[in-house]
């Protein structure tokens, strides 16, 4: 038998029968011991007559195209053969003729993504074809690009990549500070921001502490994500304590918010409040208090100067936490782990707290006020005192006042008693 004819349907029975094939070569084969094949001639390792059924046999047989490595080099340069193999295994492409392919890599890198990560290290410094490959705008493509780049080198050169969302999303997920060469339209990103932010909590800090920088879109993405985080961990102590403490708001709580859901603008609130009276509370979950304040007072004050009063309202207001709330939970944190930033942060909420809260107490007096027009005045006294009607007015403005203190902690735990 001088060769077998259907390569493609070779097996390692049929290169045990084949005279090409040593013995000791085929025995060493069926043990994994590929290297073998070194040893052969390059004369050889270069005769697709020889080589193609060795390869098909061993893929047939073991599924693996391993023996391509060992192939001479005019024969690794196969494009469509080499199209076939990366498909299922790629890195046997690494250190081969065809990973220095420039071409190749072009034509084949939407079949499967990670021959960027086998192409050669001239093609991985060749400037030229990232951006080739870049223009593809494919994310998974992206994603293998930001394997083995310099991304910021890639920014410099490429400053549009900032604005690429597929591409900026993968930087992050390698590297976290890479948020910081996101575009201000992607800041400005909603679900951007809050995708970003869910996946990495600690993308939530730098929002925080780099707020400036968000547009109030993007606040509202990594706030939403950052309340999504603190109602997890409030409600973890909230479960564990609703079967232990023998307080029965614990369980209340837990029933209000199977109840009403987490968007309910109570929510917060709610559970901070609850939380703020247990010892178990950890100074992580008091940063995430505080991070999910920062994020809604800087949202509110951004809806107040784009909408005007008309942001100031109920809702808005019982979505922020009280500077009662946050000084109970950081009263459970020792002292000497309280530094200057973090009081002028807390400081800064509660300003802005007590401002927000008078505005929306006048608010509410005004618009109570308002709704009295004249026309029902007219209707009303006919069978009416104007003292009567004082009297009402002032029961309204009142009953404003008292809506307005069930903001405090207090209003919080006795709606649940």
């Amino acid at each position: 038998m001088e060769k077998i004819q259907n390569s493609r349907s070779a097996t390692m029975s049929d290169i045990e029968q084949c005279d090409l094939y040593e013995k000791h070569l085929v025995e060493k084969i069926k043990n994994g011991e590929y290297q073998e094949i070194l040893n052969l001639p390059i004369k050889l390792r270069s005769d697709k007559d020889y080589m193609e059924p060795l390869l098909f046999a061993v893929k047939n047989d073991y599924n693996t195209f391993i023996v391509y490595k060992y192939y001479g080099e005019a024969l690794q340069n196969n494009s469509r053969l080499a199209a076939e193999i990366l498909i299922s295994e790629p890195n046997l492409i690494e250190n081969t003729a065809i990973s220095r392919n420039k071409q190749f890599i072009i034509d084949n890198v939407a079949v499967n993504p990670r021959i960027i990560e086998y192409m050669s290290p001239n093609l991985k410094a060749d400037n030229e074809l990232i951006q080739e490959l870049i223009n593809i705008d494919n994310p998974e493509i992206n994603k293998e690009i930001i394997k083995i780049s310099d991304v910021k080198a890639l920014i410099q050169i490429n400053p549009q990549l900032c604005n690429n969302k597929d591409f900026m999303s993968n930087a992050i997920d390698k590297d976290m500070t890479f948020i910081e060469y996101v575009s201000k339209e992607l800041k400005n990103d909603k679900e951007f921001i809050k995708e970003k932010t869910a996946q990495n909590e600690m993308l939530i800090d730098y929002v925080v502490v780099n707020v400036e920088e968000f547009g109030l879109e993007g606040i509202k993405g990594a706030r939403e994500s950052s309340k999504d985080f603190t109602i997890k961990d409030c409600m973890d102590i909230i479960d564990e304590l609703a079967g232990s403490s023998q307080d029965e708001r614990y369980e209340k709580v837990r029933q209000k918010i199977q109840e009403k859901g987490i968007e309910d603008p109570h929510t917060m609130r709610w559970v901070t409040a609850m939380v703020a009276q247990s010892d178990n509370v950890s100074p992580e979950l008091v940063k995430k208090v505080l991070n999910y304040s920062i994020l809604t007072m800087e949202k509110s004050k951004q809806e107040v100067e784009l909408n005007g009063e008309k942001e100031i309202n109920i809702d808005n207001m019982q979505s922020l936490i009280t500077p009662l709330i946050l000084d109970r939970l950081m009263s459970k944190i020792p002292e000497n782990e309280i530094d200057d930033e973090l009081r002028q942060k807390i400081e800064d909420y509660k300003a802005f707290y007590e401002k927000y809260h008078e505005q929306f107490k006048e608010s509410k007096k005004k618009d109570s006020e308002d709704k009295i027009k004249i026309g029902d005045v007219k209707e009303r006294i006919k069978d009416s005192r104007i003292s009567d009607i004082k009297s009402s007015t002032k029961e309204t403005i009142d009953a404003v006042e008292n809506e307005s203190k069930t903001i405090e902690i207090q209003g919080e735990l006795q709606e649940l008693e």
